[in-house]
């Protein structure tokens, strides 16, 4: 395969980036807008760069499920504290 081949095929639009990442439309324009994930239009149409878009898309997605699970047992922790303390100063139900 040619180096010209290969690199017209790292070059993708818009529904296969919806495809690869898959997010809607509107998420992928926002992403875009909010400088989440790069691309470069070809007259009117969005074109991405299939590894630049796959890294900077699991930026733009936000936090990965141990961050998510990380912040949920902090809170978690949190309030059981909070209710411990209510119930000392007499304030929760049983």
């Amino acid at each position: 395969m040619h180096q010209q081949d290969r690199q017209s095929q790292d070059i993708i639009g818009v529904d296969e980036a919806l495809d690869l990442l898959g997010v809607s439309k509107s998420t992928l324009y926002r992403w875009l807008r909010e400088g989440g994930v790069r691309g470069f239009k070809t007259g009117r149409q969005w074109r991405f760069h299939r590894a630049e878009l796959l890294a900077s898309s699991r930026h733009a997605a936000g936090p990965d499920e141990a961050t998510i699970l990380r912040d949920l047992e902090a809170a978690l922790a949190f309030f059981r504290g909070r209710r411990g303390k209510r119930r000392e100063q007499g304030g929760d139900r049983p």
